[in-house]
C-alpha cells in the first residue's frame, strides 16, 4: 500500500511539473507574439522592433502610469545610453545625450512633428516638455541620418500622444508635492470607430528652490500644455490624422553674473511658447504592396529672456516641413522598397541689446536668418528568415544655406595674443561676421570629427612660443590630413600641404589648418598678404 501511495505521488509530481512547463512555453510564446506585434520607427514605415539592429527602449503607457513623474527627461534618467542633464531646478535648460554625442544629434519626433528647436541649435530643450498626454515613448540608439538626416546622428526619441479609444471618455487629476508643486489637468475624447478625437489640457507649477549659494529668491516654473489629436478613416485603405500641440510658461533661473565659477542669486527668467500641427494622410493598396504617406507639418518656437523684468534677448524660428513617403512590398511582402522626398524650410529671428565690450569688440545679437532643404532618401529592407534580416539606405540633403560651405570654425582663441601670422585673426574675425559657431578651445580629435560631420575649419597656427607649430607631423598631422583629404577637404602647413611635408625628425612640429576647400583657400589668402 506504501509503494502504490509513492507511486501516485511520483505521478502527480510528474504530471504537475509537465503541466508547469507546458503552461510557461504558452506563456512565453504568447508574450514572443507580442514584442513581435511591437511596431517602432525605426525605418522609413514602422517595423517589429526584434527586426531592428539599432538598439530600442519602449516607455509604454503601463510604465508612465507607474513612474508618475512631470516631466519625461526625469523618465528617460534610467535608458542605458542616455545622460540628462539640467541646470537648475525643474523646468531649467535641460539637455540629452546618446552614448556621448551632442545634445542637437538627437532627432525628437512628437506624433511625427519635429520637435527640435532651430533657434537652439537644433536641439530640444527638454524642461519645457510634460509628460501629460502622453502615451508612448520609443528611444532608438544608434545613427539614423540616412533616412531621417544629420538631426539623428544618434538616434532618434519617437512620442506619441494618446488616442481617443473608447466612445467617449472624460479624465481629470489634481497633483500636489513638495516645493509647492501642482500639477492639474483634464482630457475629453470621443471614438465612433472611424473618427476618433481628444484634447487634453494640463498646468504645472511649482515654487521651486534658489540654486545659488546665496540669497533667498527661489526660480520657479509653470507650463500649460494643450495636445490635441484626431483621425478620420475615409475609406478601409485611406486615413488622415491631425495632431496639434503647445506649450506656454516661463521659467526663472540663476546664472553666473561675475564669471568667478559659481552661480549668483539673480532675478532672471525666461518664457517659452511652443506650438507645432501636423496632418498626415496613409494609404495601403487592397493587396498591400504599394503604403504611402504624406505629411505637412509646422512647428515654431518662441523665447524671451528677461533680467529683472527688462527684456534682454529674444528669438523665434519656423520651421515647415512637406514629406512623401512611398513603398512597394514584394516577395509575398517580405521584401520592401521605400522612397523618401522631403522639403524643410525654415526661419530665424533674434533680436536684443547691442553691447561694447571695448578691446573685445561690439556684440550685436540682431539677426534674421533663412533657409530651406530638399532631401531624397531611399531604403531596402529584406526579411530573410525570422531571425535574419537586412537592410541598406542612403540619403542626400541639398541644404541652400551650407552648399559646399561651412558653419564652424575651430581654434584655441587662447593663442590669439600670441599669433606669428596676423592673418589668421582676419580669418577668424570674418568667421564671427558672418555667424559662424565657434569652437573656441580647439580640442583636435573632437573638433575635427565634429568638422567632418557638420563642416568647418580647425586652425593650430604659429605662435612665438611655437613658431613651427605644436602638433606632431607624423603622429598626429598625417593621420588626420589623410582623413581630410579623403573626404574631399584640404590639410596644410601654410603654403604646403600636409602629405607633401617630407620629416625631417620623428618629432617634427608643423603648423596645422584643415577643412573644406573653400575656407582652408581663403585661410591661406589671408596669411599670404
Amino acid at each position: 500500500m506504501s509503494a502504490r501511495n509513492d507511486l501516485m505521488k511520483n505521478l502527480f509530481s510528474l504530471s504537475l511539473v509537465l503541466l508547469l512547463l507546458f503552461t510557461r512555453h504558452s506563456v512565453a510564446e504568447e508574450l514572443n507574439n507580442q514584442i513581435e506585434e511591437v511596431l517602432v520607427n525605426a525605418s522609413l514605415f514602422p517595423i517589429a522592433a526584434k527586426r531592428s539592429a539599432n538598439a530600442i527602449t519602449i516607455i509604454d503607457s503601463e510604465e508612465l502610469k507607474k513612474r508618475a513623474v512631470v516631466s519625461i527627461s526625469d523618465l528617460l534618467r534610467d535608458v542605458p545610453g542616455l545622460a540628462v542633464s539640467r541646470s537648475g531646478v525643474q523646468g531649467s535648460q535641460t539637455q540629452i545625450r546618446v552614448r556621448g554625442s551632442e545634445a542637437n544629434h538627437l532627432l525628437v519626433l512628437i506624433d511625427g512633428i519635429e520637435a527640435n528647436n532651430a533657434s537652439q541649435n537644433d536641439e530640444l530643450n527638454w524642461g519645457t516638455l510634460v509628460a501629460a498626454d502622453i502615451e508612448r515613448i520609443e528611444i532608438i540608439r544608434g545613427p539614423q541620418s540616412s533616412m531621417q538626416g544629420s538631426d539623428a546622428l544618434a538616434g532618434i526619441v519617437n512620442i506619441i500622444t494618446r488616442s481617443a479609444d473608447q466612445p467617449l471618455s472624460a479624465r481629470a487629476f489634481v497633483e500636489g508635492g513638495s516645493f509647492d508643486t501642482q500639477n492639474t489637468g483634464l482630457s475629453a475624447g470621443i471614438n465612433n470607430g472611424r473618427f476618433d478625437a481628444r484634447l487634453g489640457v494640463s498646468h504645472l507649477q511649482t515654487e521651486g528652490d534658489n540654486v545659488a549659494r546665496t540669497g533667498s529668491e527661489k526660480d520657479g516654473y509653470e507650463n500649460t500644455n494643450i495636445n490635441f489629436k484626431s483621425g478620420f478613416e475615409a475609406t478601409s485603405q485611406l486615413r488622415f490624422d491631425f495632431s496639434a500641440r503647445q506649450s506656454d510658461g516661463m521659467n526663472e533661473y540663476d546664472s553666473d553674473g561675475d564669471f568667478d565659477g559659481l552661480v549668483d542669486d539673480q532675478d532672471k527668467k525666461s518664457k517659452f511658447k511652443n506650438t507645432a500641427f501636423g496632418l498626415k494622410a496613409n494609404y495601403v493598396s487592397k493587396s498591400s504592396k504599394w503604403q504611402h504617406q504624406f505629411l505637412i507639418s509646422q512647428s515654431k518656437n518662441d523665447n524671451e529672456d528677461f533680467n529683472k523684468d527688462i527684456l534682454g534677448t529674444s528669438t523665434n524660428s519656423t520651421k515647415d516641413q512637406y514629406r512623401f513617403i512611398g513603398s512597394l512590398l514584394f516577395g509575398d511582402l517580405s521584401q520592401r522598397l521605400s522612397v523618401l522626398v522631403e522639403r524643410e524650410e525654415e526661419t530665424f529671428q533674434q533680436r536684443g541689446i547691442v553691447n561694447d565690450y571695448g578691446v573685445y569688440g561690439i556684440y550685436d545679437p540682431n539677426q534674421d536668418r533663412a533657409r530651406h532643404a530638399d532631401s531624397i532618401a531611399l531604403e531596402y529592407r529584406a526579411d530573410i528568415s525570422e531571425k535574419f534580416t537586412i537592410a541598406a539606405s542612403t540619403r542626400l540633403d541639398n541644404n541652400s544655406e551650407f552648399k559646399n560651405a561651412s558653419t564652424y570654425f575651430s581654434m584655441n582663441e587662447g593663442l590669439s595674443f600670441d599669433l606669428l601670422d596676423k592673418g589668421v585673426t582676419t580669418y577668424i574675425n570674418e568667421c564671427k561676421e558672418k555667424r559662424m559657431s565657434g569652437r573656441y578651445i580647439g580640442s583636435l580629435v573632437a573638433d575635427f570629427h565634429r568638422n567632418l560631420l557638420k563642416g568647418g575649419i580647425f586652425i593650430y597656427p604659429r605662435t612665438n612660443q611655437y613658431p613651427n607649430g605644436k602638433l606632431r607631423l607624423l603622429f598626429e598631422a598625417n593621420a588626420l590630413a589623410f582623413l581630410a583629404e579623403q573626404a574631399g577637404g584640404l590639410a596644410t602647413a601654410n603654403d604646403t600641404a600636409i602629405l607633401d611635408i617630407q620629416p625631417t625628425s620623428i618629432h617634427q612640429t608643423v603648423p596645422f589648418y584643415t577643412g573644406p576647400k573653400e575656407m582652408v583657400s581663403t585661410l591661406l589668402a589671408h596669411l599670404n598678404s
